[in-house]
């Protein structure tokens, strides 16, 4: 009986911190610092907006983007606007 109740306690850590990688607090703390390299913006001078769990949008210094969570891999930009790509 107990090995059941720890397997059903870590099972709902393991999702708890599934949720939590994905969410807007996370990325302030993780993925703010990428998106202000990515976009050689401060980072106190971009907007962060939810678009959807493990997606945040991000503006800032006249340029946007999308980050999105990958498992294993943090938060991806997937899309932006007003990047110089060529620099």
């Amino acid at each position: 009986m107990i090995s059941q109740a720890a397997a059903a306690l870590a099972l709902l850590v393991s999702l708890a911190g599934c949720y939590i990688a994905g969410s807007q607090a996370h990325f302030m703390d993780t993925g703010l610092p990428k998106a202000a390299f990515d976009m050689h913006c401060e980072k106190e001078k971009l907007t962060v907006t939810q678009l959807a769990h493990g997606s945040m949008g991000v503006q800032g210094c006249g340029k946007q983007g999308r980050y999105e969570f990958v498992n294993g891999g943090g938060w991806v930009l997937n899309s932006a606007e007003g990047l110089d790509e060529g620099k």
